[in-house]
């Protein structure tokens, strides 16, 4: 098993991709020119003597337990990621340094702890962190990224607060973009935050999606993850820890707020010109003009 969780430098991290039952299909070494998703290695392992009796190595060569002997396990499928959001933190730069030790003094990492009921923010993302689309967002070249996202990000993980995003994507199912485009995406979302250091603790998106006419109101309640069911949340919520009662949803709609509403969080609104043309008529408890105003009234709350 190796612990993963997403960091602020994953351009010279080892990361690693699994699917859908956490087994891990590909490492990714530091300083690669390949594209990665943001699920470094966080240099914790745990093997099971069996696992690893019969690899052998020649003398002097080796070297690195990453490189070595990971790619040896995982030929075999066999090899297991868990993901968390503890507080791991790899301070072997002066800059890293002093995010440990600003964590330290402000006495919140405590937020990050297993057993404690954390605080989370959890995110829309098309009118949130990206420009919102009619039809959505089918290429990179459409997926345009909203002023100051990575300062607001980079402000919850200074503060330790777990950042997720949760989002419904039927184009997708609709077969507008293929699942290594829509990865594409995620890579450069990842890439842009870390210039910022910065990055989203998990994301989870919802592709389901029926070819019929739906009322307005009804539309998405075929499927307990597609918002506005909360279905999603309370799976990230479940596998983190998470308060809802004391944590926050940020939305750039009427349905990401239902959804927040649903599943007992805060809400937080970005006004957008779509905000004019709510269908559902869900009043947030807050609204801003952005997330990086978002972001400053939640940490304004928290104290």
């Amino acid at each position: 098993m190796v612990v993963v969780q997403a960091n602020s430098h994953p351009h010279d991290s080892d990361t690693v991709e699994y699917d859908k039952n956490y087994i891990i299909n590909k490492i990714i070494f530091k300083n690669s020119k390949n594209k990665k998703i943001n699920n470094a290695t966080a240099s914790i392992f745990y093997f099971k003597k069996k696992a690893i009796k019969n690899i052998v190595f020649k003398k002097n060569s080796f070297k690195d337990i990453v490189k070595n002997i990971l790619p040896l396990i995982v030929k075999k499928k066999r090899l297991y990621a868990y993901k968390t959001i503890e507080y791991l933190n790899d301070f072997g730069t002066q800059d890293r340094l002093n995010d440990v030790k600003y964590s330290l003094n402000k006495g919140n990492i405590e937020n990050l702890v297993s057993k404690n009921n954390k605080i989370a923010v959890f995110l829309g993302r098309d009118g949130v962190i990206n420009k919102e689309l009619d039809k959505g967002v089918k290429n990179i070249k459409e997926f345009i990224i909203l002023p100051k996202i990575g300062k607001a990000i980079a402000k919850l993980n200074l503060n330790n607060i777990p950042c997720f995003i949760v989002s419904n994507q039927s184009v997708l199912a609709k077969k507008q973009i293929t699942i290594k485009r829509f990865k594409e995406i995620i890579i450069y979302l990842d890439k842009h935050l870390s210039k910022h250091k910065a990055y989203i603790d998990d994301f989870l998106i919802c592709a389901n999606y029926k070819k019929i006419k739906y009322n307005d109101r009804k539309i998405s309640f075929f499927s307990k993850y597609r918002k506005p069911n909360p279905g999603m949340i309370i799976c990230l919520a479940k596998k983190y820890n998470i308060n809802l009662r004391k944590s926050y949803l940020i939305g750039g709609n009427d349905t990401d707020i239902l959804t927040g509403k649903l599943a007992n969080l805060k809400t937080v609104l970005i006004k957008n010109i779509k905000t004019k043309s709510y269908r559902l008529g869900i009043k947030p408890d807050f609204n801003v003009n952005n997330l990086y105003e978002a972001v400053s009234l939640i940490l304004r709350y928290k104290k």
